[in-house]
């Protein structure tokens, strides 16, 4: 889960999003329903959010949306590490984790680079 900013409001938000890899210093999430999310445009607005994620809890963290590249290279890692959630994911979102490019080029990936 991520604590951001509205864009507009400037209150606290709080969204729940699908974590796609995970290491000691980030944490990347799918944009699932894209760019025009609400969400992703408060990150992209104000990219300081906060991170709870496992034992992780609100803590802080700046977003930053990966290139094609680095997405569909995460996106592929993700079809071979979770292949269930992975089908389940592309099922939900009309598209084909056998195909990662295409996933990278439809659903922006956010790396979330903690402290």
């Amino acid at each position: 889960m991520i604590e951001h900013i509205g864009r507009v409001s400037g209150l606290p938000r709080q969204t729940v999003l699908e974590v796609v890899r995970r290491d000691e210093g980030s944490i990347d999430v799918a944009a699932a329903w894209g760019p025009r999310s609400d969400w992703f445009r408060n990150i992209i607005a104000n990219p300081s959010v906060l991170v709870s994620s496992g034992r992780l809890r609100s803590v802080p963290a700046t977003a930053s949306v990966l290139r094609v590249d680095a997405a569909t290279q995460v996106f592929a890692d993700y079809a071979v590490d979770h292949k269930t959630a992975a089908r389940a994911l592309g099922r939900s979102l009309g598209l084909d984790f056998a195909d990662p490019a295409k996933m990278a080029s439809t659903v922006p990936v956010v790396r979330l680079t903690l402290g």
